[in-house]
């Protein structure tokens, strides 16, 4: 399923169960050739079933990500994970559903709010006879655990807490290589946490837009430019009928995209961005304006060695009390190595920066009132190796060591998690 391009705010694109209508009737419309027929899983009859199952056990020696002033609390973790997808091709068309339900149990940490977690995801893909091509979408997580479903920045930690992620887009395009195409998409989101929920949390709904236009340059280069809007109201957990605060995103940007060579995509995106917030909790002079960014690159050397850098600049909505945004600087480098009969070892090296732009205020060990500008360093390193045992059997392990430091003593923490596990099906 492709991506909407919208700014690193947006989640992933989702689909709604009145999608499923329209299959038959897009069907008339569509094109003879079809990608999904070549969809890994089990044929039966026009449909494709990939079902898989994830059993594994972990070690985290701090759960609850506690800041570096508290004794962490180390515990061993469970977790089932059952997922399938099922894809429906027709003409050059198809149809996607996906569903992946997670059941996380902590040997001592207590799960007061649940210890499973849902996520599903359907895609509706249509291709015209005039090659332009409609994607309607969307995605549903009602989540625990998962933080970084709404917190892309990666600005708070595991504290249990249940929630609700909702989305549906639509985008119509035509992108085809050596050839002027186009782009326009719209999302509409909605976060929403349960009422009794006490952490620093606040619920929000609306909308994300694109209008992007592509030139060509080269058989191997294209031109891109366009804007990126974004519109939402934010409220209160104890009071989700209120508004108290709102969002009004706009980005022009320009991008350049091709390949360096044969399996070496790239993506260079530069634009300015304005982030403004209003309502009676916006911060006065909290909001954003400023250039935001990003490189994608991705290589594939050696036959079975794929390199991936990632390099991004972009605010993100905040969870703090003091203001109303932060802005990520990040860098991720990964590789992944293939061998036969899928087995594989890999590992990625992430580093971040987060910076806020309005003063908090702490009281420290001598009890003075100290005023600073927050500010968060997080390096993650993480590899895993997975083990083909058998056909669709394969023996999964991994290790990730998490570091955050900051001038905010309840934001440190540290952790290391060594996983453990078997995975079976398709994957």
């Amino acid at each position: 399923m492709k991506n909407l391009p919208l700014d690193a705010r947006r989640t992933q694109r989702r689909a709604a169960a009145w999608i499923v209508a329209t299959v038959a009737c897009g069907a008339a419309w569509a094109q003879s050739a079809n990608e999904a027929l070549n969809a890994a899983g089990i044929q039966a009859g026009p449909v494709i079933i990939a079902p898989s199952l994830s059993v594994g056990y972990a070690y985290d020696t701090n759960v609850l990500q506690q800041p570096t002033t508290s004794d962490p609390v180390p515990d061993e973790v469970l977790t089932l994970q059952p997922a399938f997808q099922l894809t429906v091709p027709f003409s050059n068309s198809w149809f996607r559903f996906g569903d992946v339900l997670t059941y996380v149990d902590y040997n001592e940490t207590p799960q007061n709010q649940g210890k499973t977690s849902n996520d599903a995801v359907a895609d509706l893909t249509l291709n015209f006879a005039s090659l332009d091509q409609l994607e309607l979408s969307a995605h549903s997580v009602a989540g625990v655990a998962e933080t970084l479903a709404f917190d892309l920045g990666g600005e708070i930690g595991f504290q249990g807490n249940n929630f609700t992620l909702h989305s549906q887009a639509a985008v119509f395009s035509r992108l085809l290589q050596g050839a002027r195409g186009y782009r326009f998409g719209l999302e509409h989101t909605a976060l929403r946490f349960d009422s009794a929920v006490n952490a620093n949390f606040y619920n929000y709904r609306g909308f994300d837009g694109e209008a992007s236009y592509f030139q060509p340059l080269s058989p191997n280069t294209r031109l891109a430019f366009g804007y990126l809007g974004s519109r939402y109201d934010h409220f209160s957990v104890a009071n989700p009928s209120t508004v108290s605060r709102t969002e009004n995103g706009d980005i022009v940007y320009g991008q350049f995209e091709g390949r360096f060579g044969p399996r070496q995509p790239y993506v260079l995106r530069l634009g300015w961005e304005r982030l403004a917030f209003g309502g009676t909790e916006s911060i006065a002079g909290g909001d954003f304006s400023g250039v935001v960014g990003q490189f994608n690159l991705s290589a594939i050397v050696g036959g079975g060695t794929t390199f991936t850098v990632v390099v991004q600049r972009q605010p993100y909505r905040s969870y703090d009390a003091n203001n109303s945004y932060y802005v990520s600087n990040l860098a991720v480098g990964s590789v992944e190595r293939l061998f036969h009969e899928r087995t594989s070892v890999g590992g990625s090296l992430l580093f971040s920066i987060n910076g806020y732009r309005r003063p908090s205020t702490e009281v420290d060990v001598d009890g003075e009132t100290v005023t600073f500008y927050r500010e968060d360093r997080r390096v993650q390193l993480e590899a895993h190796a997975n083990i083909a045992l058998a056909e669709r059997v394969a023996f999964r392990v991994s290790f990730a060591r998490n570091r955050r430091y900051s001038n905010a003593s309840f934001a440190n923490y540290n952790n290391t998690v060594v996983f453990g596990g078997f995975v079976f099906g398709w994957t």
